[in-house]
């Protein structure tokens, strides 16, 4: 077997491949990448997260919401422990056996069972939201 050379020059390989996208899924840091809170809370609602959880349409009121709590059971179905501030997106329970309260951050946390920074990365995916702010972002707010 005789061997040839080639008279094609190398082909060149692309340094940047990355296309402008507003996927979020993209932009999900790998394990240990860095994840602004404040800014992922400001991007979602408690009653988001609660319609995400399917635990919204067991709340009744307007603003100010009660019904049972999302995470223990209560041996009254028309319990109303959990009570949640759509205005200030906050909830907190009532019962002080479970005592839980927070932001709607938290409460997603809590419902997954995740660590935060995983809680976080699959609510970012879910809801499609981003974890840090684009740099045009933040540089306005400077």
């Amino acid at each position: 077997v005789t061997a040839a050379t080639s008279s094609l020059p190398p082909t060149p390989v692309p340094v940047n491949t990355q296309t402008k996208s507003t996927d979020t899924t993209a932009q999900l840091p790998a394990r240990g990448g860095s994840i602004d809170y404040a800014y992922l809370r400001g991007q979602i609602s408690i009653e988001q997260v609660l319609r995400h959880i399917g635990h919204f349409d067991k709340l009744r009121g307007k603003t100010q919401l009660y019904g049972p709590c999302p995470f223990h059971t209560s041996s009254d179905p028309k319990s109303r422990s959990f009570s949640v501030n759509l205005s200030q997106n906050i909830y907190r329970c009532t019962n002080p056996k479970c005592n839980q309260h927070g932001n709607a951050l938290d409460l997603w946390v809590t419902h997954s069972g995740l660590p935060l920074y995983d809680a976080t990365i699959a609510l970012a995916k879910d809801l499609n939201l981003q974890l840090t702010p684009n740099r045009e972002e933040a540089t306005r707010k400077k």
